[in-house]
């Protein structure tokens, strides 16, 4: 029920045969970005060329940025890292990594931006984006 609300998401199938359980993530529930920033040392550059994409929104619900971080997590299982309404991870077929994050600017207003880097930056953005604007 949980997965089906958005709640949460697998982030870790279970492996009977090697004794691995479920892991599920529940965005809510994760730490802050600074708490993770030594994670995502080496896998996102700053300075590097990117490509960018921002959405604003006069009222952002934390069950927006909570859907689309529980679609991501189908994306790079494994290889995700996840922060409290944010989240990087790789794409293989692009071979281009993307950062999305949702910001508020107060109680009502925020944006959720998209940013990918790497060799086909623009498709990996195309393709977010398009699942993003379905949420």
């Amino acid at each position: 029920m949980m997965e089906s609300c958005g709640i949460c998401f697998v982030h870790r199938y279970e492996d009977k045969k090697r004794g691995i359980e479920a892991e599920y993530v529940a965005p809510d529930l994760l730490p802050s970005r600074a708490d993770v920033s030594g994670n995502l040392a080496g896998r996102w550059d700053d300075s590097a060329a990117h490509a960018q994409r921002e959405w604003n929104f006069d009222f952002l619900s934390p069950s927006v940025a909570r859907s689309v971080i529980s679609h991501v997590g189908w994306f790079g299982i494994g290889s995700t890292v996840y922060w409290k309404y944010g989240a990087w991870f790789y794409d293989a077929n692009t071979r281009s990594s993307a950062l999305l994050e949702q910001n508020m600017q107060d109680d009502r207003r925020g944006r959720i931006m998209l940013q990918t880097q790497g060799e086909r930056r623009a498709e990996l953005l195309a393709s977010v984006a398009q699942w993003i604007g379905q949420q």
